[in-house]
């Protein structure tokens, strides 16, 4: 069993990333905005805000993988707020953690899709993270 110091924290993340999920898929089913869907994630991202701003990042060794890996889904899908999402980064990168390591390029390619920048920065990186020893891609994420 995975052991952290925060739990009531790690739920209360892994809660609000449960939800996220829940209503991008209900998104998908219909095919359709859903009007709500963008005042939710900024609900969440202020929340997000408010652990960030008590806690640092949300490092596994303070939530967990799970509560940790949540946490950057969230602060990715807080769009609006561009800043946060860079402040964040810059955290990530403080932590050197390898499972935020691992998701650093996914939230800073995110920004980048937005105008902020070019792909290259990580892209070795993720390369020899997903790749074989025969230099072929490997079938499920190394995360």
């Amino acid at each position: 069993m995975e052991k952290f110091k925060n739990k009531a924290l790690a739920e209360l993340i892994s809660s609000m990333a449960k939800m996220d999920q829940l209503e991008r898929s209900r998104v998908r089913q219909k095919q359709k905005l859903y009007s709500g869907l963008a005042k939710s994630d900024m609900a969440r991202l202020r929340q997000m805000k408010r652990i960030v701003n008590k806690y640092g990042w949300t490092t596994r060794k303070l939530v967990g993988k799970r509560a940790s890996h949540s946490a950057w889904l969230l602060v990715q899908h807080g769009d609006d707020d561009v800043k946060f999402q860079e402040y964040c980064l810059k955290l990530i990168k403080q932590a050197g953690e390898n499972d935020e390591v691992a998701n650093l390029p996914r939230l800073d390619d995110r920004r980048k899709t937005m105008g902020l920048g070019s792909f290259d920065e990580y892209k070795i990186k993720i390369e020899k993270e997903w790749k074989n020893e025969s230099g072929r891609f490997r079938q499920e994420s190394p995360v």
